[in-house]
């Protein structure tokens, strides 16, 4: 933002519209001030939007991580509880059988 603010400039046209000499070159120097500390310059902008992009990209790989762990847990999860149910089925099978005969 400061590229693009002329302080002298800016000073010369108060002076022309009335402020007197120190007055404007009072007031230039405080917008002067308040444009390079308070204000976002385009940089500044593109400099943010960099830091979201790569913040997003981690987030998201932190996602895609956290995905796959829990897959692999939901899947260790299933195997395990297809293997009680096989040997339950087994034992209730020999069990039956042994009834039976």
């Amino acid at each position: 933002m400061s590229d693009s603010f002329d302080v002298l400039e800016f000073a010369v046209e108060l002076e022309q519209g009335g402020f007197t000499k120190q007055q404007a070159d009072a007031l230039a120097h405080a917008m002067w001030t308040l444009i390079n500390t308070q204000l976002a310059t385009k940089a500044d902008l593109a400099l943010l939007k960099e830091h979201l992009a790569l913040l997003e990209e981690r987030m998201l790989a932190h996602v895609e991580e956290r995905l796959a762990q829990l897959k692999a847990e939901l899947v260790t999860e299933f195997t395990n509880r297809l293997i009680i149910a096989l040997v339950l089925q087994s034992g209730a099978t020999a069990v039956l059988f042994k009834l039976l005969h």
